[in-house]
């Protein structure tokens, strides 16, 4: 909601502007270009430094989840090799499942319904 409110009320002001019926100098609220260069040169830094910053933490999760589920791989083939019962094996698969899962749901910052357990 706030994005489109933003979107069309700067681009009705653009039109009153464009069609001279809204004039910012008799407001005293037009901004001067000198001001405008440095703002977006610290602006475009701190973007780039907080991209940087958050695809670097990306990485290091996917580093981990995709570690975590190479485990569960041999884990899984560990089992299929040496348990004798499918029934048990089958069991502790899914709670080794589960408990992946619930790794990956927990980090992203979700919380588990009932339903899901």
């Amino acid at each position: 909601f706030e994005f489109w409110f933003l979107l069309f009320m700067n681009l009705g002001v653009f039109m009153a502007h464009q069609r001279g019926m809204f004039h910012p100098e008799d407001l005293n609220i037009e901004l001067p270009w000198a001001l405008t260069g440095t703002t977006g040169g610290l602006m475009t830094f701190f973007a780039v430094f907080y991209n940087s910053n958050s695809f670097q933490r990306y990485n290091e999760l996917y580093k981990v989840v995709k570690r975590m589920s190479g485990y569960v791989v041999e884990v899984v083939i560990a089992m299929r090799c040496r348990v004798p019962s499918k029934a048990h094996a089958r069991r502790a698969l899914r709670y080794i499942l589960a408990s992946n899962f619930v790794f990956i749901y927990g980090r992203e910052g979700g919380a588990l319904e009932k339903e899901e357990w």
